[in-house]
C-alpha cells in the first residue's frame, strides 16, 4: 500500500496513492493518482501528519487531532 500526503503552505494538505479505507481523507474510497486536497479539515496551519496502513492523523499547530480511515471520513 503506498500512501502519500502534501502539506502545503496555504494551510491545505493534499493526499494520494491507494485509498481503499478512506485513509487519505479525500470524501471516497477511490485510488487517487494524482493529489487530491483533504476535506472536511479546516484552514489552520497543521503541525504534523502521521499515516499507517489505514488511517491517517493530522496534528493542526492548535493541538487539535484530526482522523481518517478505516472506511469513515470523521
Amino acid at each position: 500500500m503506498s500512501l502519500e500526503h502534501i502539506k502545503k503552505l496555504n494551510a491545505n494538505v493534499w493526499a494520494f496513492g491507494s485509498n481503499e479505507m478512506a485513509e487519505l481523507g479525500i470524501g471516497h474510497y477511490n485510488e487517487a493518482l494524482m493529489p487530491e486536497r483533504t476535506r472536511g479539515l479546516p484552514k489552520v496551519k497543521v503541525a504534523w501528519i502521521s499515516s499507517g496502513g489505514k488511517h491517517t492523523g493530522i496534528v493542526t499547530a492548535d493541538g487539535k487531532l484530526w482522523m481518517c480511515g478505516s472506511r469513515k471520513f470523521e
